[in-house]
C-alpha cells in the first residue's frame, strides 16, 4: 500500500464558528491551488461534526510523494496558520495506514454539502490483527461487488492506527442515496458479521457533514486472502 492518510480533529469556540469556517474554506482553496493537478492528493475533505458544535475533522489521503510535499507551499502554510489561530484547543492529527482505499474524481468546485460521510471506529484484540485485516480486505471486495459501481460512493477506506494495535478506522463518503442504501446488497452484510464477531468493544459510527472535498480516482485494496 503506497497511500498515507490522516484524520485531523479541530475545535473552535461556538461563537467563533463562522470565522473558523472561513479559515477552513481558505485552507481548502489553498490545497486546491497548490497541491491539486497531480494524483498525489487522493482525498482532502473537511467536515463538521453535527453532534458536536464547534468540532471539525479533516480526512487527508496522499501518495508518499504527496504526503512529503503537503503543506510546503506558502498558501497552504499561511492558511493553516490562520486556522490554528482560531482553535481553542490544540489540534490532533492521527496517522492512518490504509489497508484498502477507493475513490472517484472529486473536483474542488463540486458541491458535496448534500452528501453524507461517516467515521467508523472498531477495536479488536491485538491477537486478531491478521484476521481483521483479512476481513477488511474482504469488505473492500464486497463493496466493489455491491456498491462501487452504483455512482453513489465517493470515497471508501479501511485503515489501521499505527502504534495502537487492534484499532481501525473506516472512512466513508456517500451521496445521500448511497448512505441510505449502504450494506443492503448481498455481499457486504455477511462480511460485516464476521468483523462484528471480532470486536472487543462496541463500534462507533460518527456522522460527518462534508463541507468541501476534492480528490482523484484511485483504487488499491489487494487480493483476497484466506483466514
Amino acid at each position: 500500500m503506497t497511500a498515507v492518510a490522516y484524520l485531523t480533529s479541530l475545535r473552535f469556540a461556538p461563537q467563533n464558528q463562522f470565522e473558523g469556517e472561513v479559515g477552513l474554506r481558505g485552507l481548502f482553496r489553498a490545497v486546491a491551488q497548490e497541491e491539486c493537478g497531480s494524483d498525489d492528493v487522493q482525498v482532502f475533505a473537511i467536515h463538521r461534526i453535527p453532534a458536536d458544535v464547534g468540532a471539525y475533522q479533516i480526512y487527508e489521503q496522499y501518495t508518499v510523494d504527496g504526503d512529503r510535499r503537503h503543506g510546503t507551499g506558502s498558501a497552504v502554510s499561511k492558511a493553516f496558520k490562520r486556522v490554528l489561530a482560531r482553535l481553542i484547543v490544540p489540534y490532533e492529527r492521527v496517522l492512518l495506514e490504509p489497508i484498502g482505499v477507493w475513490g472517484v474524481d472529486k473536483p474542488p468546485d463540486a458541491d458535496v454539502t448534500s452528501d453524507m460521510c461517516w467515521r467508523f471506529t472498531i477495536r479488536v484484540s491485538p491477537s486478531d490483527v491478521d484476521k481483521i485485516e483479512t476481513i477488511q480486505t474482504e469488505i473492500m471486495h464486497a463493496m466493489e461487488s455491491d456498491e462501487f459501481g452504483t455512482g453513489e460512493v465517493k470515497t471508501y477506506g479501511t485503515l489501521k492506527v499505527p502504534g495502537d494495535a487492534g484499532r481501525y478506522i473506516m472512512y466513508e463518503h456517500f451521496t445521500a442515496a448511497g448512505s441510505a442504501a449502504h450494506a443492503r446488497g448481498p455481499s457486504l452484510p455477511p462480511v460485516g458479521e464476521k468483523q462484528q464477531q471480532l470486536l472487543v468493544t462496541a463500534f462507533e459510527r460518527q456522522q460527518l457533514e462534508p463541507m468541501f472535498a476534492l480528490g482523484v480516482k484511485h483504487s488499491d485494496f489487494g487480493a483476497l486472502r484466506q483466514l
